[in-house]
This record gives structure tokens, C-alpha cells and sequence, in this order.
């Protein structure tokens, strides 16, 4: 405590200073127990105090412990009477602690960090204990503990000095607890490297504040725990202790339509071919796959609703669609055309793939395909040469002709129909299939 008392006076005075954390305690005093959490910008308290800023990204569990009891202090005769214990959640951490989710590791443990990602899995809200009733079976003797991150419950009765301690769920005090999952964004993803994911705690005001599918901006400590498994001794799995939930997507009713917006979209609605204008909207720097983006388009937008067919049956309006497919973007070349691979070396696209082929490989009708990952130099739409991965090969039966393309400086590439061209025009890239 004697190393958390200067720590609470500074944070008092920032929470006195900073006019609009001082309205918000106010705030949170009048609506207590209802609301329980005061948010607090991470940047503010780097303008207020740098190095305490510092302290609270190395030392998360002293620093936010000291910051509730500064609360409590504030206002302690009401805190005294209706057992004010709020959390008080950072968030909008600096870009240095924004950590990738493949990335997180033993530099990030029982330290805060900044996450983003979707979220795919949440669990059912299970009660956890935070202050545990201990009584001795002999001599009835009951002592409260509080129950920590690194808390060990004790079993032997300091009045008796017997192993007979036995929690009382009864009297004990629990809070809500949710696991759920997240995964990293795929705009986040390197080359090919499968998408990672982590397992979130969620405790008390923050369960069920997100649900499968959202893009949030998660704050939170890295915790790790033992294993379960002898065998797998020293091996520990990591969880993000969530400090703050922010979502990161923008909602619907903040699209602001203007009445110019408003006219066209009307104009639009009775033009006879929208659906394919629509279709050929997404993503036209990708050619073909006329059915994947008429797929899209139709999962953009509802039906009519309260429909019912002539025997009273009623016909859903939402529309559900299942598309698989393969996450390979690639056409198809001639074997003997050369591939500038990342360390510097060029080699025949057949050569690349017969390697990856002798590996192992699965059969599709007319083409074997395996995976693997090949750092490889390519060309990206802002025109600039980047390293990137391959991560499938395919090896097809080609086609009856196949198509030599020349450019103006004289150079070749023989290429299959399907195969698009990328040129810069009005300074975008495009595709642009090849006319015979």
C-alpha cells in the first residue's frame, strides 16, 4: 500500500482535473448499481501524466486497482453506503500496443494491449466468485476473501489450525462471466497466413455486450493459465482478460442520405437490369465470377415480408445463402512461364508446382491442387512490386487453345480465355480480358 499511496493521490487529482471524468463520476454515482463502469480515454491520462500513462500499460492490475480505490475516495461517505466498487476501463491505447493476434506472445503477458478482430464464438454467462465465505466445519470459524487474479484459497482454520475450510456458496459473493472467441481481421492478414484467434473473459457489465460477428476494438490484459494435462507441463494457454469493448463498425442509421441520394436510389429502383448493375458493382477490379457477385447481391437485401403462400404457409423474407468456393484468385498460365520468386531466383511456374505436387495432392476432375507457401514478388493496386505468399497450386488439363499476348515492349505470356489483364487507365488499376 505504501507504494500505491502516492499513485492514488495523483489519480484523484486526475480525476478531479479532467472536467469531464469529474461529470461522469457524478454520473455513475447517481446511476449505480445500473451503470458500474467509468470509461476512461487512454490518452487523456498520457496528456495528464506520461509516465503514469506507462505504468498502466506495464502494470495494468496495481494501476486499475489504485484507480478504483481513488474513485472510492472521492466519494466516500457514498461509497461506504451503497458499497461503491466501479470498474474504471481504459481504452483508445496508442498504435504501439495494438498488437496483431497471431503476434501476441510472452512479451504481452499480464500487460495491456490493444486488439481488433471479429468475433465468432460466445458462451453462456457462468457465475464466478469474487469474494468466497470461507467456515471451518469444527469451530465455525468464517473469514472473506476476496478473490484475485493470482488469489490462493486456504484450507487450514487459523482458529483451529485444522484442514477444514469449506467455501459457503450461499454467503459468498459471485459476478457473471463469459468466454468468447475472436478472430483476427482479415485486412490484418499477412500474405496467406490463416486468420489466428484468442479466447476473451468478459466479467460483470460486459457480458453479452457483443455477439458473434461484430468488428470490435478489444483493450484488455493477456493472461495465461497451466495446463490441465500432465503431459503438456509447460505448455500454457493464453485469454485476454477484457478490460473495454469498442465496436469499430459503423451501423446502419449513420448512413445519411441526402434528398439528391434519395431521388437517385428511386431513379435506380426501376431501372429493369439494377440487379445486374448491382452485381457488376462489387468488386469489378476481380473479372469473372458472375455468379459469386449475383450470390452477394441477393444477400445484400431483404424480400418482402408477411408473403404467404395460397395454403397459408408464410415464406420467409430473409434471404440465406451458403457459397463455397476457392479462396484462390489465381488464372492460369502456360508451364514454362517464369515466376520471380522472393529471394531473388526466377523459375518456371510447371517447376514451382511439380515440386509442391510431389508433396502430396488431391484430385478434382480435370486438376490436381495442393497448398504451400512461397514468398513470391507481385504487383499490388497501387502498382508498386510487394512480397507476398502462394499458398495453393494448381496443376489444370489445359484447354484447346491457349492465347499468346504480346506487349509493346515486345515481351510475351502465353495464358488461358479466362486469363485478365491488368492495365492502368485514368489512374486505377483494371482488368481487362484480352480480345481475339
Amino acid at each position: 500500500m505504501a507504494e500505491a499511496s502516492p499513485l492514488i493521490k495523483r489519480l484523484e487529482e486526475f480525476f478531479e482535473v479532467v472536467e469531464i471524468y469529474k461529470k461522469q463520476l457524478d454520473v455513475l454515482l447517481h446511476e449505480y448499481p445500473k451503470k458500474r463502469s467509468l470509461d476512461i480515454d487512454y490518452k487523456d491520462l498520457e496528456r495528464f501524466d506520461p509516465q503514469l500513462a506507462d505504468e498502466l500499460l506495464e502494470r495494468p492490475d496495481i494501476i486499475l486497482d489504485t484507480a478504483t480505490t481513488a474513485l472510492q475516495n472521492l466519494v466516500l461517505p457514498q461509497a461506504q453506503e451503497n458499497k461503491f466498487e466501479p470498474h474504471v476501463r481504459f481504452f483508445n491505447l496508442g498504435d504501439e500496443m495494438d498488437v496483431h493476434i497471431e503476434d501476441i506472445g510472452a512479451d504481452h503477458i499480464q500487460k495491456l494491449i490493444k486488439i481488433k478482430g471479429v468475433i465468432t464464438k460466445r458462451a453462456e454467462v457462468k457465475p464466478k466468485v469474487k469474494v468466497a465465505l470461507l467456515k471451518c466445519k469444527f469451530c465455525d470459524a468464517s473469514y472473506k476473501i476476496p478473490i484475485t487474479k493470482n488469489t490462493l484459497m486456504p484450507d487450514i482454520c487459523e482458529s483451529c489450525r485444522r484442514r477444514s475450510l469449506r467455501m459457503v456458496d450461499e454467503e459468498s459473493y459471485f459476478v457473471n462471466l463469459q468466454r468468447a472467441e475472436m478472430q483476427e481481421l482479415l485486412e490484418r492478414l499477412r500474405g496467406g497466413s490463416p486468420a489466428s484467434n484468442i479466447e476473451l473473459w468478459l466479467e460483470d457489465d460486459l457480458v453479452n455486450s457483443i455477439i458473434p460477428g461484430d468488428n470490435v476494438e478489444i483493450t484488455g490484459i493477456l493472461r495465461i493459465r497451466p495446463p490441465t494435462k500432465v503431459k503438456t507441463q509447460a505448455s500454457y494457454s493464453k485469454f485476454i482478460d477484457v478490460l473495454h469493448v469498442q465496436r469499430v463498425q459503423r451501423e446502419f442509421e449513420e448512413v445519411e442520405l441526402s434528398e439528391e441520394d434519395k431521388q437517385h436510389i428511386i431513379a435506380l429502383s426501376k431501372d429493369p437490369d439494377i440487379f445486374n448493375k448491382i452485381a457488376e458493382s462489387i468488386a469489378p477490379g476481380i473479372y469473372g465470377h458472375e455468379e459469386v457477385k449475383r450470390a452477394l447481391t441477393l444477400q445484400l437485401f431483404g424480400g418482402t415480408p408477411n408473403k404467404e403462400l395460397p395454403g397459408g404457409g408464410k415464406i420467409r423474407n430473409d434471404i440465406h445463402l451458403l457459397l463455397i468456393g476457392d479462396p484462390g484468385a489465381a488464372k492460369c498460365v502456360d508451364g514454362d512461364t517464369k515466376v520471380a520468386l522472393a529471394d531473388g531466383s526466377v523459375e518456371p511456374i510447371k517447376e514451382i508446382v511439380e515440386k509442391e505436387l510431389q508433396k502430396g495432392y488431391k484430385k478434382l476432375k480435370d486438376e490436381h491442387y495442393t497448398t504451400g507457401n512461397h514468398d513470391i514478388f507481385s504487383l499490388n493496386l497501387d502498382c508498386k512490386i510487394t512480397n507476398t505468399k502462394a499458398t495453393v497450386f494448381h496443376k489444370i488439363k489445359a484447354p484447346k487453345f491457349m492465347y499468346q499476348i504480346e506487349t509493346l515492349t515486345g515481351k510475351t505470356v502465353t495464358v488461358t480465355p479466362e486469363h485478365p489483364f491488368f492495365i492502368y487507365q485514368n489512374g486505377f488499376v483494371k482488368s481487362k480480358r484480352q480480345k481475339m
